[in-house]
C-alpha cells in the first residue's frame, strides 16, 4: 500500500519534472542542431544531463514534499492557532528575509552588479521579500482581492509623488505673510 502511494507520488513528480525540463531541452536541442551546429558527443552529453536533471528534480521534489511540507504545515497551523497577528507578521518577515539571504542565486547576482555593494543589494532584496511576504499573508488572512490590492498600491505609488509635487509647486505661489 505504502509502496503504491510512493510510486504514484514519484511518477507525479517525474511528470512535473519532465514538463519543466523538456521544453527548454527541446529548444536548446533545436538550436544546437540548426543554428549553432555542435558535435554529436556534446549533444549526447547534453541529453544525458537533461535526463539526469529530470530524475534529480523528481527525487528532490518528492523528498521536499514528504519531509518539508508536513513540517511547514505543522508550524503554520501552530502559528495560526495562537491567533496573534503580531507573531504571524514577525515570523513571515523573518522567514522571508532569511530564505532570501540564503538564496545562492542572489549571491551570484550581487557579484554581477559591481556598482552596488553585495551586502546592500542582498539586504535590500531580502527586506523587500520579507515585507511583501507579510503583505501577501495579510491579504490571504483578510481575504482581500488581488486586483483591489494591485490597484490601490498603484494609486498610492503614483498619486503620492504627484500630490507631493503639486503641493511643493503651489507652496512657492502662496504670498508670504
Amino acid at each position: 500500500m505504502c509502496d503504491a502511494i510512493l510510486n504514484k507520488k514519484l511518477k507525479e513528480k517525474f511528470d512535473e519534472s519532465v514538463s519543466a525540463v523538456l521544453p527548454i531541452t527541446v529548444i536548446v536541442l533545436l538550436l544546437s542542431i540548426f543554428v549553432v551546429p555542435m558535435e554529436t558527443g556534446t549533444i549526447a552529453l547534453f541529453l544525458v544531463g537533461a535526463f539526469m536533471l529530470i530524475i534529480g528534480m523528481a527525487f528532490f521534489q518528492l523528498g521536499a514534499e514528504m519531509a518539508m511540507t508536513p513540517l511547514g504545515e505543522g508550524v503554520g497551523s501552530h502559528i495560526m492557532k495562537t491567533k496573534r497577528l503580531s507573531i504571524l507578521i514577525i515570523v513571515c518577515f523573518v522567514m522571508g528575509v532569511i530564505i532570501t539571504i540564503a538564496e545562492p542565486d542572489l549571491q551570484v547576482l550581487a557579484n554581477q552588479v559591481p556598482s552596488i555593494p553585495n551586502e546592500t543589494l542582498i539586504w535590500t532584496v531580502a527586506l523587500g521579500v520579507g515585507v511583501f511576504l507579510v503583505i501577501a499573508v495579510l491579504r490571504i488572512i483578510f481575504k482581500l482581492s488581488l486586483p483591489c490590492c494591485c490597484v490601490s498600491s498603484m494609486l498610492h505609488c503614483f498619486c503620492s509623488p504627484l500630490r507631493r509635487r503639486l503641493i511643493s509647486s503651489q507652496s512657492h505661489l502662496t504670498p508670504a505673510v
